[in-house]
């Protein structure tokens, strides 16, 4: 991920500007919506340290990493600032995948909410774009943990993320755009993020001289 990463500023840094010199001071305003795919660290293995009710959850004998893999919907609002830079609030939402290990229960289900914090910078590269962002936030996950879906505990916490991707997008319509970013994590070993979205945007509105 590293390499992509230069390399996605490498071609950022040498992407000719084909807009006007005025786009500089232009904003325009998005709206993107789609698919969201993550693997975190998972909790499971440290239920105690959770928010946690009566159930005593048991687990396996030695040490192991667990992760959550997660996928689900994604919405993301911003603000383009001129011709290169670009800040947005990315919100989403993820049906987890428990992992195999601790704790080892009859009904193991699982949910999460991130909301990050997004700045970027990109350059046109042909007929699309490419670029870098960096996302900061937070991660909510819920744990259920039981004997079935009638009778079982829930388990909450929050982690916090810190992630750096690579974005591409593809012009699809005057206003509209397809995209999608990779990335990985700059807290936890092992973590990454995956996405998918249309990208909806306003007519150019000039900044006030």
């Amino acid at each position: 991920m590293p390499n992509a990463l230069g390399l996605a500023l490498v071609l950022l840094a040498a992407s000719p500007a084909i807009a006007s010199p005025d786009d500089s001071r232009g904003l325009r305003y998005f709206f993107g919506m789609g698919v969201v795919m993550r693997q975190a660290p998972s909790e499971l293995d440290n239920l105690d340290g959770l928010d946690r009710t009566t159930y005593t959850a048991r687990s396996i004998d030695g040490q192991q990493d667990l992760v959550d893999r997660e996928v689900g919907p994604r919405w993301r609002v911003g603000l383009e600032l001129g011709q290169t830079l670009y800040v947005a609030l990315d919100t989403g939402f993820g049906l987890t995948r428990v992992p195999e290990g601790a704790p080892m229960a009859p009904f193991r289900d699982a949910s999460s909410v991130t909301m990050l914090g997004v700045v970027g910078a990109r350059g046109h590269v042909g007929r699309g774009t490419l670029g870098v962002e960096v996302g900061g936030g937070f991660r909510h996950f819920t744990y259920c943990v039981g004997e079935s879906a009638e009778r079982h505990d829930v388990y909450t916490g929050m982690q916090k993320v810190v992630e750096a991707r690579v974005r591409a997008e593809r012009a699809i319509g005057r206003w509209t755009t397809l995209g999608g970013a990779i990335g990985t994590s700059l807290v936890d070993d092992g973590a990454w993020v995956g996405t998918l979205d249309v990208t909806f945007r306003t007519s150019l509105r000039r900044r006030a001289r």
